[in-house]
C-alpha cells in the first residue's frame, strides 16, 4: 500500500530538483555558447589553433562523466527508496521542469 508522505515528500524534492536542473543548465549552456563564440573568434583572428581531436576527446570524456554520475544516481535510488518515493519524486521532476 501507499504512503501518502512518501509521495508527498518526494514529489516537494523532486520539484525543488528539476527547477534547479533546469536553471542550472540554462546557465551551463549559456556559458558553453559565450566560450564557443570567443574560442571562434580567437581563432578567426589567429590569435590561437584549435586541435579539433583535443576537443572531442574533451567532449567525449566529459559525456563519460555524466554516464557514470547518471549510473550512480541510479543504483542508489534503486536501492535505498521505494517504488512510491520514485513515482513522487519523477512527478515532481516534471512539474520542476515545467516551472522554471
Amino acid at each position: 500500500m501507499f504512503d501518502i508522505a512518501s509521495i508527498g515528500g518526494g514529489f516537494v524534492l523532486g520539484i525543488a530538483l528539476g527547477y534547479a536542473l533546469k536553471k542550472i543548465s540554462k546557465l551551463v549552456l549559456l556559458l558553453g555558447g559565450i566560450l564557443l563564440v570567443a574560442l571562434f573568434l580567437l581563432e578567426q583572428a589567429q590569435t590561437i589553433t584549435i586541435h579539433n581531436q583535443a576537443v572531442l576527446e574533451l567532449a567525449n570524456s566529459v559525456v563519460q562523466q555524466a554516464q557514470t554520475f547518471g549510473s550512480w544516481i541510479v543504483e542508489r535510488l534503486r536501492y535505498t527508496v521505494g517504488p512510491e518515493e520514485v513515482i513522487g519524486a519523477l512527478t515532481g521532476l516534471a512539474a520542476g521542469i515545467k516551472m522554471a
